[in-house]
């Protein structure tokens, strides 16, 4: 698979280069020429299998490999993810849950068992992404295995917005073929996506807000003109990039805000709201959120209180609770022991 770059028309890259570089020496990021897409066969037979296979399969086709279940699974264990069923149709997808101890260790694992001779240490954005859409088939699969979901059901999904990665993988899979419904993009009270999403316009320059969930404290953002590049015209993603450097409001016309916007949703959630939801779903399903999972669980339920249909939901987390283990015993008014072992038990 050839790779191009966010900020050129004509430049392409190897694979390797994608799989080891943030950005392009253009300091664009990495976007395959054209997602590979999956037939209806060819998907059934691939959510058919174990996590371990479809990881293999996914990182494949990205990356020019020839990985298959034993390698992946000598890389990084069994357990891929965490998948926790509560009320109303919503699943929990933990991408962090893994024996690697976090999502981020899970990446550099497997960038290593891809192509170790090139010495990779940190993987690029795109392997980053490339690792989420592989999970989010598995995670599908084993929906599919559970009854939550039918062949061919489309499920929404909800997903965190400090960077624009979980949102790009969830499109880029279903662009793949797998039943994706709506998008939801959960912001904090840096909301410049949402305003975006729903007015066609966003303050590239705006100030940043410091709130609870600073990993979302952004103006812009990064990695959104992926979607940038790979939803609108060429013209588009040039006038993007110039009120990028220069600051200012990038405004989008009627259509090119139509097709920018198509299957996406977003909410904004303050931090107020963000404390509550924690100590709500502890005390109603015995689940533990941290700040930035409860920020996507609080979108999510905003989202469903607008008109439209009720489908299934898979909510995306990345991060450990333990990562912020003072916030979260304060608000669930626990031990720091009975935290550890609600992460390793589930």
């Amino acid at each position: 698979m050839l790779y191009a770059t966010t900020r050129s028309k004509v430049a392409t890259y190897t694979a390797q280069r994608a799989l080891k570089e943030e950005r392009a020496t253009d300091g664009g990021f990495y976007i395959p020429t054209a997602l590979p897409v999956l037939g209806p066969e060819e998907l059934e037979e691939l959510l058919q299998q174990p996590a371990g296979e479809i990881t293999a399969r996914i990182l494949n086709l990205f990356f020019n490999g020839k990985l298959g279940r034993l390698d992946v699974e000598f890389a990084v264990g069994r357990q891929f993810f965490g998948l926790t069923a509560i009320s109303h149709r919503i699943a929990i997808g933990e991408l962090w849950r893994n024996r690697e101890g976090g999502f981020d260790a899970l990446c550099r694992r497997l960038a290593d068992r891809i192509s170790a001779e090139v010495g990779v240490t940190e993987p690029g954005m795109w392997l980053r992404i490339s690792c989420r859409i592989a999970l989010i088939f598995g995670m599908v699969a084993q929906l599919r295995r559970r009854d939550a979901i039918a062949p061919g059901e489309l499920i929404d999904a909800a997903v965190l917005t400090g960077n624009f990665e979980g949102p790009f993988a969830l499109y880029a899979a279903r662009k793949m073929g797998l039943p994706i419904g709506q998008i939801i993009c959960c912001c904090n009270d840096n909301g410049g996506l949402w305003e975006l999403l729903n007015r066609g316009q966003m303050k590239l320059d705006a100030k940043v807000l410091s709130t609870g969930t600073p990993k979302c404290d952004t103006a812009v953002p990064e990695g959104l003109e992926l979607l940038i590049r790979d939803r609108l015209e060429w013209e588009d993603m040039l006038e993007y990039q110039s009120i990028l450097d220069a600051g200012g409001t990038w405004y989008l016309g009627a259509e090119e805000h139509r097709v920018f916007r198509e299957g996406f949703a977003a909410a904004v959630v303050s931090d107020k709201r963000i404390r509550l939801a924690m100590p709500n779903l502890y005390s109603t399903n015995g689940y533990i959120l941290c700040p930035y999972s409860a920020l996507v669980y609080t979108g999510l339920m905003d989202y469903r209180t607008h008109p439209g249909p009720r489908r299934a939901t898979l909510m995306l987390t990345e991060f450990d609770p333990r990562d912020c283990a003072a916030t979260v015993t304060k608000a669930l008014t626990i031990s720091d022991a009975e935290l550890k072992d609600w992460c390793l038990n589930g």
